[in-house]
Formats: structure tokens, sequence, C-alpha cells
């Protein structure tokens, strides 16, 4: 990853969202770039990543980009993350089965063939195109955005340092996935699972550019990558029981009336039935929605581990050390951490003054005046 514009935190507040913006837009351009190489394989998953980042800086930075960047390049940047998004679900699909053919017998394979065809309906019909369409709307959508955070980046206005915006952000995003991560009760609750995701990412991106200032926020966003590879896991899998349900519904359904249609041809001129009993795709259904429920515990019993009661609340003590080290609260304004202590910020070591009262001074000692010297009399 490029490395971020020096000084950020001390920047005033509309610049240092204008040059975090630009950086963003360097990194999708460079994945963009590598868009046409058929045989790189993560550049599309990079230039997704990128334009997420990117949205992120243009969304929760808004108040600096408003007048000053069109509304239109803001909704393109959104359109074309999502865009880019559709067909990620059933890449991750597709690969989860690869995974799980060691699991499967020979009797699964019918169940298994009925579910990988359905997720190839899922992908674009011309993959190339797609991927070389979402190149060009890019440099299209560059070419608008890039000049107007120029403008943004460029500007000396005054006011709150990007550091103290951050820092606000921070706390409202660590305020969000509190309650995210509190809503999920089960593994089956995919909406929580999902959103809790999300919120955790967008926190992680928020505090990648001061990565460098902290070794709290290094781990912060360490804590935060494996939670978006647990949760991502949960809602993948989540995803996987879905689309096994729905073979379920409709193939199976089909396979069931082409059997009767087979058996009802029996013996006439219409030869043998092409459907047999031997190619039921029900055990094989039944089989993949076992292992993606199996998956599924694993990961949400790692997610829980994790993030139990004082795991969480040291987390959420580390990141509000991140942001007093961006904009420090007010000494009477300290925080507590998640088991009740007081948070410490830079500039204030030690710990907070106690409220018990102080012990009183013991007396000074009395002092009995010596005699005095004689006062010099005249020079001689």
């Amino acid at each position: 990853m490029k490395r971020f514009p020096r000084n950020l935190p001390e920047r005033p507040g509309t610049q240092g969202a204008g040059l975090l913006a630009l950086h963003r837009l360097d990194a999708a351009a460079a994945a963009a770039e590598r868009l046409p190489r058929s045989d790189d394989s993560e550049a599309l998953h990079d230039f997704r990543v990128a334009l997420r980042r990117l949205r992120v800086v243009l969304r929760l930075y808004r108040q600096a980009f408003r007048g000053r960047v069109p509304r239109i390049s803001l909704k393109r940047v959104r359109k074309l993350a999502r865009d880019t998004n559709e067909a990620r679900d059933t890449e991750v699909l597709e690969a989860r089965l690869k995974g799980w053919a060691d699991d499967l017998k020979p009797g699964h394979l019918p169940g298994a063939d009925v579910l990988r065809r359905r997720l190839a309906k899922g992908r674009p019909e011309d993959g190339r195109g797609f991927i070389d369409a979402a190149g060009k709307e890019f440099h299209s959508l560059e070419g608008l955005l890039r000049p107007a955070l120029l403008a943004v980046a460029s500007t000396e206005e005054r006011g709150p340092s990007f550091g103290a915006a951050s820092a606000a952000l921070l706390r409202d995003a660590g305020r969000d996935l509190r309650r995210r991560l509190s809503a999920i009760k089960t593994a089956i609750d995919d909406g929580p699972v999902h959103k809790a995701r999300i919120a955790g990412k967008r926190l992680r991106y928020l505090l990648e550019p001061f990565q460098s200032r902290s070794f709290l926020c290094r781990k912060a966003i360490g804590r935060l990558k494996k939670l978006q590879e647990d949760l991502g896991d949960i809602h993948d899998l989540n995803l996987a029981v879905q689309a096994v349900s729905l073979c379920a519904k409709k193939d199976v359904s089909a396979w069931s009336r082409g059997l009767v249609e087979a058996a009802s041809l029996e013996g006439t001129k219409a030869g043998r039935p092409s459907v047999t009993l031997d190619a039921s795709p029900v055990p094989g259904l039944a089989r993949l929605a076992a292992l993606a429920g199996r998956d599924r515990a694993r990961s949400f019993s790692r997610f829980e581990e994790r993030w139990d009661g004082p795991k969480a609340g040291e987390f959420f003590s580390g990141l509000e050390a991140v942001a007093g080290r961006l904009s420090p609260r007010p000494a009477n304004a300290l925080p507590t951490g998640g088991r009740g202590l007081a948070l410490q910020y830079p500039g204030r070591p030690g710990p907070p003054a106690s409220t018990a009262p102080r012990r009183p001074k013991a007396p000074a000692a009395e002092t009995v005046p010596g005699p005095t010297a004689p006062e010099p009399g005249p020079a001689s």
C-alpha cells in the first residue's frame, strides 16, 4: 500500500480529507490499471477493496466535500462499488464448493452439480467484458473526481484539524460497532452479522491512515481484520445455506417431476428413462448444508471467543486511547474502559488523581531565633 500523506492528523480538516481521498483514488487507479491483465487473479478483488476505501472517505468526511465535489461523482462511486461486488458472492461460494470436494462421496456429486450449475447463473455472461466495462467506467469517473479532490486538498481553510475530525468519527464508528456486535445472538442471524461486519470494516478503514502513529492503532486494525474474517465466513456460509435451500426448492422439484415423467415413459417407444433415483440431488444437497452448518458453527465459536466481554472491553478502551491521541478530551471528561478503568491519554501520564481525602500535612517545626550578629560599623 502506498504511504499515507505526511502529518495528516495535524493538517486542517478539509485539506486532510482531500489528501486522504486522493490517496484512496490513486490506489483504485493502480488497481484499475491491472484489470486488463487476464493473468492477474487479484486485480478485480483489489479494485473492489480500493473502491470501498474511497467510498468510506467520501461518505464519512462528506462535510469537507460538500459543494466542492460533484454529487453525481459520489453516486457513480457507490454504483461502481456495488456493481463490482455483485459477482463476489458467486466467486466465494464456488470456492467453498471446491474446498468441500474431499468431504463429498460419489452419491453426493449430483447435488454438488446442481449447486454448481445454479451458481454459474450468478456470474456475468461476459466476465471479461464486465471487467473491461468496470475499468472504463472508473477512468471516466476518475477524470471527474480527481480535479475536484485536488482543489479540496490544496485548500488553506482553517478549522478543526483532520486528527480532531477523525477522532470524532472513530468514536462514532466505535459506538456503532459495539451496538452491532451486541445485536448478534446466533450464527443464523445473518442481518446483524453482515451489518457488524460492515461496521468493523468501516472502522478499520478509518484507523488505517494513523497506524504509523500508534501501536494501539495497529493492534486495533489487527483485531478488526480477524473480526472481518470471522463475520465474513459466517455471512458467506449463511449464503451457502440459502443457495442450497434454493436448489432444494427449485431443482429438486424439477428432478422429481423429471423422474415421474421418465417413469411414466417406461416401456414406451420413448425408451429408457434418463432420470434415475441414483441421480437424486437430495443427498448431496443435504451433505452440503451440513458442511456449511459445521463450518459456520466453528466460525461463530471463534467470533465469540475473540469478542467476549473483557476482550471487547479491552478493544474499545484501546480505540478510545487512539482517538484521544488524535484529539485528547478535557481532563474532566475521561471515559472509562470496558472494566471501569479510567483511560490514559498522551500528555497525561500516571494514574488519575485519587478522590480520597488527602492526609493533612504535618505543621512546620517552630524555629528558635538565635543571636543576631552586630551590625557593621562605619568603615575606618
